[in-house]
């Protein structure tokens, strides 16, 4: 019985001197300890609420738990003067975060710290009188900003630090401290993906205008620059940045080499992805804003910060001709190497299916004339020229050969109250997989893409990969991917009796209609192709490398 009674103690002692006392100085750091001992410890904080960092005194009972704790954590002595002194008793592991690697300071005063607070017309006023957090904070020149856990990256590089600890001091739980980490920094890119658009929102809603697609300041900065520049890559190529991702200055800042592809206005416009004026041609002055524009000059603001910090050459990639010429054409980037290539597509994925097969598949009629428009929200997007293939159809409802023609629209479900064209339409929703994609053009007699402004036109080249022809408008890209009278056909722009006249053409003649798509199927492979786009952007990286090299040595 003795022995029983020895061995339970042995154990109950072993299991209290798992839990690692952690000790952080004020909340934030509390919180992310806390993250990372889920399940296993709670850390404790030295601060109580209210109080701040700056002033604090300890009392003899704080010493004691700085004495006692296995790790102790702490912003610095730029913001805890009052721990230094008692930190030098210590014999146990205490980290000043704010010396980490890897982290991100700044301090007040600094131009890196508000590059992308510099204002066009307009200026406001804040005071800081102490945060929600419980401490105020000194905004002095030259002083550290202690908010440091507020970046994503920071508290990653705090939260990394604190498992690696809490595993060598209790390595039977270090694949849970891992675990920890891994769902703690899984949970800050989630927020952190949330949180960034919203930021730019009440910048925003400074702005009142007719133009209703999406406005981009980009004004929010990112660690990205740094990683970029620390990696071992020999050039960075740039996509589709927005929703706050990069900022206009972490574009800057990036010294590689860079290789942009535009898929739509916004890097040589203000903060507008598309537009139907001129701005971007003539320059966003305070005389030739547009009528429906009133309230902050956003777009100007937006394209003043980019002549700011984009002050060497970009390789720019065009993924049309259309929008190639407006690169080339723009006040910004007029002097700045321009390239079209053309978007791939793997037309081994992305090939034709017999029609009968496709039509049973999607459950559609065999024996009618389809008629196929999709894009997402394109009922509701002005861009996209919904409107205009409504009036076109409603012409077409006299032609004699076409009276048993059906609509079939993807990308949406079915309005409330739809529009009434005199024959039947389909609405499939969003399609989330290829081979229902594929299926649709392919059962499909026609694409319709009744867009006025298109950079390129994805669907169209997808359908065009599935042997089905295309009617387009002569505008924007689309001219890129549909060879008039030979892949299909284009109207005159925004004229919904030429694009009628257009679909007529195409259905009116089943063999013209085949014709048409063996060509469209054989374009697809022969511009589009993965391996010729391959070459094509290789030789634009040389480039990009080699002029980057010389203005290096300039």
């Amino acid at each position: 019985m003795l022995r029983l009674f020895c061995l339970f103690t042995l154990l109950f002692v072993a299991s209290a001197q798992a839990e690692v006392r952690v000790l952080t100085s004020i909340k934030p750091l509390q919180l992310i300890a806390a993250a990372v001992q889920d399940g296993i410890g709670s850390p404790d904080v030295l601060l109580p609420p209210g109080a701040s960092p700056h002033h604090y005194a300890l009392r003899p009972s704080d010493v004691r738990r700085v004495r006692d704790a296995d790790l102790l954590y702490w912003i610095g002595p730029d913001m805890e003067a009052f721990l230094p002194r008692v930190l030098g008793s210590r014999d146990k592991p205490q980290v000043a975060v704010q010396d980490l690697p890897g982290m991100t300071l700044r301090h007040f005063g600094d131009s890196h710290s508000h590059d992308e607070h510099e204002h066009d017309e307009h200026d406001h006023g804040h005071e800081h009188a102490s945060d929600d957090l419980g401490h105020d904070h000194d905004h002095r020149p030259g002083s550290l900003d202690a908010h440091l856990w507020l970046a994503a990256d920071n508290a990653k590089v705090i939260a990394a630090r604190m498992a690696a600890d809490l595993a060598k001091l209790d390595a039977a739980n270090a694949a849970r401290y891992a675990a920890n980490l891994q769902a703690f920094e899984a949970r800050l890119d989630a927020l952190d993906g949330r949180i960034r658009p919203q930021l730019a929102t009440p910048l925003r809603k400074l702005l009142r205008t007719g133009n209703l697609i999406d406005h981009s300041p980009a004004v929010v900065p990112s660690r990205w620059p740094e990683r970029i520049n620390a990696s071992d890559a020999d050039l960075v190529h740039l996509h589709w940045v927005q929703k706050e991702m990069l900022s206009i200055a972490d574009i800057g800042r990036i010294r590689k080499p860079i290789v942009w592809t535009l898929h739509d206005m916004w890097a040589f416009c203000g903060a507008e992805h598309y537009t139907a004026d001129h701005r971007w041609r003539d320059g966003y002055w305070r005389d030739n804003r547009p009528a429906h524009e009133s309230g902050f000059d956003l777009n100007r603001f937006t394209w003043e910060r980019k002549r700011k910090h984009w002050r060497r050459p970009l390789h720019i990639v065009g993924d049309s001709y259309w929008i190639s010429d407006c690169a080339s054409n723009s006040l910004l980037m007029r002097d700045w190497p321009v390239t079209t290539i053309h978007y791939s597509l793997d037309t081994n994925s992305w090939q034709p299916i017999d029609q009968p097969l496709a039509r049973q598949l999607m459950d559609l009629p065999q024996d009618c004339p389809i008629l196929l428009f999709g894009a997402t929200s394109g009922g509701t997007d002005p861009r996209k020229g919904f409107d205009l293939l409504l009036t076109a159809l409603a012409q077409l409802g006299s032609e004699p050969s076409l009276q048993s023609m059906q609509l079939v629209v993807f990308g949406q479900l079915a309005p409330q109250s739809p529009p009434q064209l005199g024959f039947p339409v389909h609405y499939t929703g969003h399609l989330h997989d290829d081979l229902s994609l594929r299926a649709l053009y392919s059962a499909a007699d026609v694409m319709v893409v009744p867009s006025r402004q298109e950079a390129f036109g994805q669907t169209a080249s997808e359908a065009h990969a599935c042997g089905t022809p295309v009617v387009a408008f002569n505008t924007g890209g689309l001219p890129d991917i549909v060879d008039d009278r030979v892949t299909g056909a284009l109207a005159e722009p925004f004229e919904p009796g030429s694009l009628a006249a257009a679909i007529c053409w195409v259905l009116e003649d089943s063999q013209r209609r085949q014709q048409l798509g063996a060509a469209a199927r054989a374009r697809a492979e022969r511009l589009w192709a993965p391996a010729r786009v391959a070459r094509l952007y290789s030789q634009v990286y040389e480039m990009a490398i080699e002029l980057t090299a010389q203005a290096l040595k300039s």
